[in-house]
């Protein structure tokens, strides 16, 4: 499981440009640990559904486990919370 940044923005988007690129080329189902996060801008955000929607096009999820409150709070504002992993829906 990755455990994702304490801020999800551009800056982390760039970062976890190489996973994207290989799991978008040997697709599977990719888990990230959400408990540090402090903030996620909306690019950061963006990063994450296009993440997601990449997957989902081979059958796969990208599922956040472990939220931290802030995380679930905003992915909450910004409707996404079905990244969330099971039980983690604020």
């Amino acid at each position: 499981m990755l455990d994702l940044p304490s801020r999800i923005d551009i800056a982390a988007a760039a970062e976890l440009f190489p996973l994207y690129r290989q799991t978008a080329e040997q697709p599977h189902d990719v888990q990230m640990n959400g408990s540090s996060v402090e903030c996620c801008t909306g690019a950061g955000a963006q990063m994450l559904l296009s993440f997601s929607k990449t997957l989902s096009q081979s059958g796969h999820r990208l599922i956040i486990q472990q939220p931290s409150a802030a995380l679930a709070d905003d992915l909450h504002i910004l409707g996404m919370t079905f990244l969330l992993g099971e039980g983690a829906h604020g």
